[in-house]
């Protein structure tokens, strides 16, 4: 599912973000198709030295809770348990689909990245949860 910068977008704000964040869940078959999804795009944890060994599996995603890969689409951050989110049950089933690229994708809600924006609590995020407020509001007056 997606969360923080990307989410924004989804949700209509004209943030930039230089990289792609998921919250994920731990079941053995997600982490499969998470891994098989990234392997043609060289998954390597961000930052790391070239000449250090890793290996791209489900057990490396496992036994993450932050991921931040570095990836021939980009950077890529896997985050199991995001901070100030409920738990992925919670967040999923909060969460609305929305079309991105021709393709329907799960988006953390507006509260859901409020509350994980005011966790982070960095200077970016105070400015986040300005705009992220605003969005709600609109949101809200345009379903009433």
């Amino acid at each position: 599912m997606l969360i923080r910068g990307f989410a924004m977008i989804a949700h209509g704000s004209d943030y930039e973000t230089k990289d792609v964040d998921f919250a994920f869940v731990r079941d053995p078959a997600n982490l499969k198709a998470i891994v098989q999804a990234l392997r043609p795009f060289s998954p390597r944890p961000w930052g790391f030295p070239e000449d250090l060994p890793f290996v791209w599996d489900e057990m490396s995603l496992r036994n993450s809770t932050i991921l931040t890969l570095e990836t021939g689409l980009g950077r890529v951050d896997f985050l199991a348990e995001p901070p100030g989110a409920p738990p992925f049950e919670t967040l999923y089933h909060r969460s609305p689909q929305i079309e991105l690229f021709g393709m329907m994708v799960r988006v953390a809600s507006i509260d859901d990245q409020i509350a994980m924006k005011q966790a982070a609590g960095r200077v970016k995020d105070q400015l986040h949860l300005l705009e992220l407020q605003a969005l709600k509001k609109l949101i809200e007056e345009r379903t009433d």
